[in-house]
């Protein structure tokens, strides 16, 4: 977890032997509560001995914690088979929403590629239902076996809020419009 009182911090450099790979953060990740964040090396043929991580800026940084994984590939084709079964079929996307049809073998989570961050809501058959972090970075969804529509709706945080803030405030500038044009008429 990156400390999200030191704001100067924008991009942390990663290199191994063969890849460099600049990821630029945010630590005032206000919009999407993102607190974690993950690098992806890439595959390599041979062992990985050696990871830097270099930040542009002097300062410090507190870490909740920090780890490096490194999975096997020699059954990276049976993971791939297995992750393309069971998936969101039938998808539409149309503004702010993503629908679905899902069939499962059995109890599982739907893993969703795209970010997890606040503003999303999940509906299964219907129901709201919660969203999960998976894989520090994706959404996904607990599903029973079975058949299932999955709907996802977006939308910004606090934006009703906003409209109705907007909208009170048009609301009163109108009145005290109405007021001052009825009062000088009054006057006259």
């Amino acid at each position: 977890a990156i400390d999200k009182g030191v704001k100067d911090y924008r991009s942390v450099i990663v290199t191994t032997d063969d890849v460099k790979y600049k990821y630029p953060f945010r630590t005032d990740s206000y919009a999407t509560k993102q607190d974690q964040h993950v690098f992806n090396l890439g595959y390599h043929k041979d062992k990985i001995t050696k990871c830097t991580l270099k930040f542009k800026l002097k300062g410090s940084m507190n870490f909740k914690d920090l780890a490096v994984y490194s999975q096997p590939m020699d059954k990276y084709e049976d993971a791939v088979k297995a992750r393309k079964e069971d998936i969101l079929e039938n998808i539409n996307i149309h503004n702010n929403t993503i629908t679905g049809k899902v069939d499962l073998d059995k109890d599982k989570m739907l893993l969703i590629a795209l970010p997890y961050q606040g503003g999303w809501t999940a509906y299964v058959d219907g129901k709201e239902v919660p969203i999960y972090r998976a894989n520090y970075q994706y959404m996904g969804l607990n599903l029973t076996k079975g058949k299932h529509d999955v709907k996802l709706h977006f939308q910004i945080a606090g934006l009703k809020k906003a409209f109705m803030i907007t909208g009170g405030g048009l609301l009163v500038f109108l009145l005290i419009i109405v007021f001052n044009f009825v009062r000088k008429r009054r006057k006259k």
